[in-house]
């Protein structure tokens, strides 16, 4: 039973036509060889509470493209439909909502 585990990352980046030939049991027998000499690079592995920030800059960034997409549609409509350039700064604030009902 193991005691502890270590993550490393790809040793084989770049290097997949010396590699072509190994097994599990060669790459297991290599990682342990690897890393009895000290040798094998260890990835940080964030804590949870990382990971849950991750998670929601993520979805973050999703909402904020999702939301361009949205008012880029609505300028090719207003575009298509040969409404002219809002006079005002941002269609999408106060003002420009107003002008828009009009």
């Amino acid at each position: 039973m193991a005691t502890s585990i270590t993550t490393t990352a790809d040793l084989r980046k770049g290097l997949s036509d010396q590699w072509r030939w190994n097994t599990d049991k060669i790459d297991a027998g290599v990682l342990a060889q690897l890393h009895a000499s000290g040798f094998l690079p260890e990835v940080w592995v964030p804590d949870e509470r990382t990971e849950r920030l991750r998670r929601l800059v993520a979805r973050r960034n999703q909402v904020v493209r999702h939301r361009t997409r949205v008012k880029n549609e609505v300028h090719g409509i207003l575009q298509a439909h040969l409404v002219p350039k809002c006079p005002h700064a941002d269609l999408f604030n106060r003002r420009g909502r107003a002008w828009l009902e009009r």
